[in-house]
């Protein structure tokens, strides 16, 4: 299917009508059969988004059509800079469910930008070598044993967190930043992100800790080669479990300042409750700037 832009005609992309639907609260299913019932009205046919997006209205049941309408209203404010675009953030520390969550997500609000802060430290690599900055060369929870900042009240591998965050803080304000500029709704997840720190930049910004209880952290932790395959950790159930509670130190640490800072707490449980949960915190920012505009 084509849309209409003015005298141009291009692709239409389906994954972001999902996205809006599934945002709405359709269940994968309703969403399917809808998309599948769009794309054989209109196959071979123009529309314009107004003509498209009237069509789906129309066939939203009525708990779901405000919602919609105010999806779309906060992509067409979006399109003329009246608002920023959704800059959704998960923080947490390590195999703490942040990264699969951002993957959905993605999807859910059209983001077109997404950025680790896994990636953003990978490329500092590339600027500063091991000798001169150790503490960026290994994983968050090892930090402490090259470099340690912050107050003497804090235990040694949260000061090497926030070491490492140090090192990377700047570059991600002004990426993030950036995708405001932009106008591009964004995802961003990592461990390197105290939380709250990102209030100064934008009312955009959707601050998000994702907190497992600890017996939920530990088995993710633990089970984190199995299942992802990563190469970079070690096959030593001894060592494996020291360095879960270093990074259960840097997630309670996270917690605090999630607490004390009003960033909003998700007490992850499954992957399916978090996405719901993380939706309603969306559709409550653009209900509330679709209803004042």
């Amino acid at each position: 299917m084509h849309i209409t832009v003015g005298e141009y005609s291009i692709p239409y992309p389906f994954s972001t009508l999902e996205g809006k639907l599934v945002l709405c609260g359709l269940s994968p299913k309703h969403v399917q059969s809808l998309v599948f019932e769009i794309q054989s009205l209109f196959s071979g046919i123009e529309v314009s988004l107004d003509e498209l997006y009237q069509h789906i209205e129309s066939n939203l049941e009525r708990r779901f059509k405000q919602d919609f309408r105010s999806i779309v209203k906060y992509e067409r404010l979006c399109r003329t800079r009246s608002v920023h675009p959704l800059i959704v953030v998960l923080e947490g520390a390590s195999s703490t469910g942040k990264s699969m969550l951002s993957i959905s997500l993605v999807k859910s609000i059209t983001a077109t930008r997404m950025l680790s802060t896994d990636t953003v430290r990978q490329l500092l690599r590339a600027l500063m070598s091991k000798s001169e900055v150790p503490e960026l060369y290994c994983h968050t929870y090892q930090a402490y044993n090259y470099k340690q900042v912050g107050s003497d009240n804090l235990s040694p591998v949260v000061r090497g967190y926030i070491a490492q965050v140090q090192l990377m803080e700047r570059l991600l304000r002004e990426s993030i930043s950036r995708c405001i500029k932009e106008g591009a709704n964004a995802i961003v997840e990592g461990v390197h992100i105290i939380p709250g720190s990102l209030k100064r930049i934008s009312n955009a910004v959707t601050e998000i800790l994702v907190h497992p209880d600890k017996e939920t952290h530990h088995a993710m932790f633990m089970a984190k080669t199995k299942v992802s395959g990563l190469q970079t950790i070690s096959n030593d159930p001894t060592q494996r479990e020291r360095e879960f509670e270093a990074a259960r130190e840097i997630q309670e640490y996270m917690s605090k300042r999630a607490m004390k800072s009003g960033v909003y707490v998700l007490h992850f449980r499954s992957y399916e409750s978090a996405i719901k949960e993380i939706h309603g915190l969306i559709l409550q920012r653009i209900r509330s700037v679709a209803a004042s505009c």
